[in-house]
């Protein structure tokens, strides 16, 4: 079930809207897990935080992922 659904640009001048979606967390057979998708031009990229906190760390790692290619060329 989802949770909630941001639009991210990477720029203010930015043609492609970039959706984050964040799913409610479901309890596995040993911890909680929350999926979390990112819609980039090119493909969807899905992955899943594990623990008692997987709605905050899968927020977490989306906005750390969309920081990161945001500032790929310095990291060039």
């Amino acid at each position: 079930m989802l949770s909630m659904i941001r639009t991210l640009r990477l720029t203010d001048e930015s043609a492609a809207s970039i959706p984050v979606h964040v799913f409610m967390p479901v309890q596995d057979d040993i911890d909680w897990s929350c999926t979390f998708s990112i819609g980039w031009p090119s493909n969807t990229w899905e992955r899943r935080a594990v623990g008692i906190d997987a709605i905050l760390l899968g927020q977490l790692v989306a906005g750390a992922a969309v920081a990161l290619v945001a500032h790929e060329d310095v990291l060039a």
